[in-house]
């Protein structure tokens, strides 16, 4: 049985420190240059954003200050982590306006996903539509420019973000089953496409493969063979596999960062067990050996990552909540099922 088809879109807020900067400064995110870096640290500290405007004058986002030209006048902001979380929550705050928070996926501080499948027809709209009726109530009641990707799925909906939002000027970039394998399937470099890094691109390219199209015709059993189950991510959406069963999320990356449900069905399982067993959980714990919120994977553990910390103790933290426990921490990188003590006689 086929499943229903579902429209989502990822937005996501541009250049989001810089412009909440901007904006308290009461000047133009799209037009001044400023950067989020924390000048007390030395000239070797890392830029945490940097605003369009100096994007477009060919300087990178997270460089350090002094990979920034000398003959460029620029402001320096200090960050503030919690004012932008702040922020962060209004913005949220403005889309649950129009959506239920059960269709809405936070994927950061500055970028989430959306169902928008129930709300076409509740608005009279269609998905551009309702995006550009999102991001121009952001940018009045804020100040901030929102980018959104649109797709039949969450993979495809955040490629739209990246690539095809670009260079649109709406800022709003749409793609379907059709024109994903036109424009993203022969897209190079393949590090541009979401879940594929350097290490994955060095492994596809020892077999000739530089792009999605190669990696649709890669013999499957190779694929495999090369990237173990990590293959999944890359074949298993409906953009790469003419299958029709498939779930209609087709997720692909994002199966691994929805710890979330993970965690619920740990804690559920955990507590079938102990009642089997006439037994009572004490808690459930949770760690992850890599970061998968981060861009440098592999090199950062999720209490070392400074950048997604929060983010990781509020993935735990639901699960918990079965229990009736509090997130606890741990650097050891495991998963295990929760303990259980004999239950206290009545």
């Amino acid at each position: 049985m086929a499943h229903e088809q579902h429209t989502y879109i990822c937005i996501d807020l541009k250049t989001f420190y810089a412009s909440v900067e901007c904006v308290d400064r009461g000047l133009d995110p799209l037009t001044t240059n400023l950067v989020v870096a924390d000048e007390s640290r030395g000239r070797t500290t890392i830029c945490l954003a940097i605003t369009q405007a100096m994007k477009d004058l060919g300087i990178h986002n997270r460089c350090r200050l002094f990979e920034i030209p000398d003959g460029i006048d620029y402001i320096k902001a200090v960050p503030r982590m919690q004012h932008y979380m702040e922020v962060s929550a209004q913005i949220y705050g403005i889309y649950l306006e129009y959506v239920s928070p059960q269709d809405v996926h936070v994927y950061s501080i500055d970028e989430c996903f959306i169902d928008v499948t129930p709300y076409l027809d509740l608005y009279h709209t269609d998905a551009e539509g309702f995006a550009c009726m999102l991001r121009d109530e952001v940018l009045e009641r804020t100040g901030i420019t929102a980018t959104v990707g649109i797709g039949p799925n969450l993979f495809q909906a955040k490629v739209a973000l990246d690539i095809t939002a670009k260079h649109v000027a709406s800022r709003i970039g749409v793609l379907d089953d059709e024109t994903f394998r036109k424009e993203i399937w022969p897209h190079r470099p393949i590090t541009d496409i979401w879940g594929i890094g350097p290490g994955v691109a060095a492994r596809l390219e020892k077999y000739g493969v530089y792009d999605l199209m190669g990696v649709a015709a890669l013999d499957e059993n190779l694929l495999y063979d090369e990237l173990g189950v990590n293959a999944d991510n890359h074949r298993r959406h409906p953009s790469l596999s003419s299958a029709s069963d498939l779930n209609h999320h087709g997720a692909g990356p994002l199966e691994g960062l929805c710890l979330r449900a993970g965690l619920h069905r740990l804690a559920r399982d955990g507590r079938c067990r102990c009642a089997g067993l006439n037994r009572q959980a004490r808690g459930v714990r949770q760690h992850l050996a890599l970061c998968r919120l981060c861009e440098r994977t592999r090199r950062h553990t999720p209490t070392r990552c400074q950048r997604h910390r929060a983010v990781h103790r509020r993935l735990r933290a639901p699960a918990l909540e079965h229990l009736g426990h509090r997130a606890r921490s741990d650097r050891r990188p495991r998963t295990r099922a929760p303990r259980a003590q004999a239950r206290p006689a009545r």
